[in-house]
């Protein structure tokens, strides 16, 4: 019996049970009570719910995270052989003249990208 439900049970002592009047009243706070009882079911359930979304978000975060960990990695390494292997196939001069060249051709509007960690622009190879 709901709490609520016990509050009314008075009224059944009233004689008749409080006749029509006694009989709705009771009626309505069981039925009341009744669909609180689904409702707090139906949250808790939703909850639940909410709780296995978050989980699968924080995990699929989790692997996109991942992911670029190691794209930024294999970036910064592929930078890095860019400049290794230019100095293996065109002169050290041609090199400068060439990112000399893309520096000041450049356009003010494009966005400005820091160097990737452990990326050597050759400048210091300069002769």
């Amino acid at each position: 019996m709901g709490e609520h439900l016990n509050e009314v049970k008075w009224i059944e002592k009233l004689p008749g049970a409080g006749g029509d009047w006694g009989r709705g009243v009771v009626g309505t706070v069981r039925e009341l009570e009744s669909a609180v009882d689904d409702a707090e079911g139906e949250k808790d359930e939703l909850d639940r719910q909410l709780a296995d979304v978050q989980a699968q978000v924080k995990a699929k975060k989790a692997e996109v995270n991942a992911a670029i960990v190691a794209k930024k990695k294999l970036l910064r390494s592929t930078l890095k052989r860019a400049d290794d292997e230019a100095g293996l196939m065109f002169a050290n001069a041609q090199i400068v003249a060439a990112r000399e060249a893309h520096r000041t051709n450049s356009s003010s509007a494009e966005p400005r990208h820091e160097k990737a960690e452990g990326y050597d622009d050759g400048s210091a190879h300069a002769e």
